[in-house]
């Protein structure tokens, strides 16, 4: 153009509720009022068994405390209902139980390993694992540092008095 107007993007962007509104009419709920607005307070992410040759071995959770657990939950299922009808087969949805409630697992081909996440609501927390991460974080442990020979062994070098001490052991990461 040559009179130095912008010229107008076509076709015009939608905004972020807009995009929202039209996944939902899609989806049947809204991901941002929905889900994604829900998670609030505590949150919590780790990951572990980094392996970039072999993905299957990677194991992480992401949890957050929700607004309403019933809602999320109700999205949980219909997300569930979603990868079924659209893997057509392909991968394997299932429930399965964590503690005293149930989550969804799906499993998938990774070339000639399977891969497996979870997703669902465990008490009050909204969770999403892969490989084991739910079931690490769900369970307590009985061990403590002080219990591995990797501890014990290190602090048997130190001189018997010490003012505090910072461990990290490095293998295990």
């Amino acid at each position: 153009m040559s009179d130095g107007a912008t010229p107008e993007a076509f076709p015009v962007p939608l905004d972020e509720n807009e995009v929202y509104d039209t996944l939902a009419a899609f989806f049947g709920f809204n991901l941002k009022t929905d889900l994604f607005d829900q998670l609030t307070g505590a949150y919590s992410f780790a990951v572990w068994n980094l392996d970039a040759a072999n993905p299957a071995n990677i194991n992480a959770v992401l949890t957050s405390d929700v607004d309403d657990a019933v809602a999320v939950g109700d999205v949980v299922d219909t997300i569930s209902n979603l990868i079924t009808v659209a893997a057509q087969g392909q991968v394997d949805v299932t429930s399965r139980p964590v503690g005293d409630n149930t989550v969804n697992n799906v499993t998938f081909p990774l070339e000639d390993q399977e891969m497996s996440i979870d997703f669902g609501m465990v008490g009050d927390e909204f969770m999403v694992g892969l490989g084991d991460g739910i079931d690490t974080i769900t369970t307590p442990r009985t061990e403590t540092l002080a219990d591995t020979q990797a501890f014990t062994d290190a602090v048997g070098l130190l001189p018997t008095e010490y003012q505090a001490i910072y461990y990290v052991n490095i293998h295990a990461i």
